[in-house]
């Protein structure tokens, strides 16, 4: 539970106060507005013929105003992204404990494990930013089609498609999995997190070179107990798990 609580807040510490900070001034800024008598004001204002010149203030703060909320929401979408890698790395981790040891070659055992990040992660990948130079609609049809079968009423195929590949794209997924029982199991996911308004990336984020957007890169580190038989034998490759996966037959 510790270390639960510690990923929540690894990589994202920053935006965690920038949004404490834009809450409190949201809220100040609304119990002072409240404090105003907005009502009294504005009808004074409207029997006023000075009224234009008093609502000057007013209008120099709207920018402000917006700026906060603006704020609020895409730092949002940023931590609904880290528990998105948060949910993804332990996905992975599961993945990596079972497959490593299971026999198959190391190849397949990080192609499992980068299958099981991308799916937990794409409900939380970002749908705004296309890559198709780097994926095509194609790589997702699976997902897509897996998501139809079960969601009712399911979302635009396009949009599911979008955040699959998004998802697929902003991950990098590694550990240090192997078939030693005596040694724990470490995944690393680092995703790319888009801001939606280039102003607020333009201050906080880091500019994408091929696609031009702005991103923070999270990362999440998840450490679970090796799944490896406990045998000792000099050879890891002498003692598999044992077990062989074959899909089922309908």
């Amino acid at each position: 539970m510790r270390s639960l609580f510690f990923e929540i807040f690894r990589s994202v510490e920053l935006v965690w106060a920038l949004w404490f900070a834009s809450l409190a001034a949201l809220v100040g800024m609304v119990v002072a507005l409240r404090r105003l008598h907005l009502r009294r004001r504005a009808r004074y204002l409207h029997d006023c013929e000075a009224g234009a010149a008093y609502s000057l203030s007013y209008m120099l703060t709207i920018p402000f105003f917006a700026l906060i909320i603006c704020l609020m929401i895409d730092l949002t979408s940023i931590l609904i992204a880290k528990i998105g890698t948060v949910y993804a790395a332990y996905a992975a981790a599961r993945s990596a404990v079972v497959w490593y040891p299971s026999g198959v070659s190391t190849g397949a055992a990080k192609e499992k494990m980068t299958d099981a990040a991308v799916n937990a992660m794409t409900p939380f990948a970002s749908s705004k930013h296309t890559v198709w130079s780097s994926f095509s609609p194609a790589d997702a049809a699976s997902y897509v089609g897996a998501y139809e079968a079960f969601a009712e009423p399911a979302a635009p195929a396009e949009y599911i498609a979008k955040k699959y590949l998004y998802a697929r794209w902003g991950l990098d997924v590694a550990t240090d999995a192997s078939l030693d029982y005596r040694k724990d199991v470490t995944v690393t996911i680092d995703y790319k997190a888009p801001y939606h308004l280039r102003g607020i990336g333009l201050l906080l984020g880091t500019r994408e070179p091929i696609f031009g957007f702005y991103y923070s890169n999270i990362r999440t580190v998840v450490t679970l107990e090796s799944q490896a038989p406990r045998v000792d034998r000099p050879n890891p490759a002498d003692r598999p798990l044992g077990i062989k996966y074959v899909p089922a037959i309908n």
